[in-house]
């Protein structure tokens, strides 16, 4: 019996490591197609766009800087003013 519980806890011990090996290996290859897909958009994508006479106007409005001729035009509720004047 003594044994038995012996070689079930090495069984235990022996099933547990496979599956950490397994769930590894699985998290690698993961990781490979994430980052060659990263590489390949790189490539293919964001150099060109870097690259592009656009790039510097895209860039400008995603830090939401304002180029020449370009104002912000602020909206306001008409309802909640007439309030406030009230």
């Amino acid at each position: 019996m003594v044994l038995d519980v012996i070689a079930m806890i090495i069984a235990i011990k022996v099933y547990v490591n496979y599956v950490s090996i397994e769930t590894a290996i699985e998290d690698a290859t993961q990781e490979q197609v994430y980052k060659t897909d990263e590489l390949a958009f790189t490539q293919n994508f964001l150099i060109n766009y870097e690259k592009s006479p656009y790039a510097q106007y895209f860039l400008e409005h995603e830090n939401n800087m304002l180029m020449k001729g370009e104002y912000i035009i602020k909206f306001e509720d008409m309802y909640a003013k007439q309030q406030a004047n009230s």
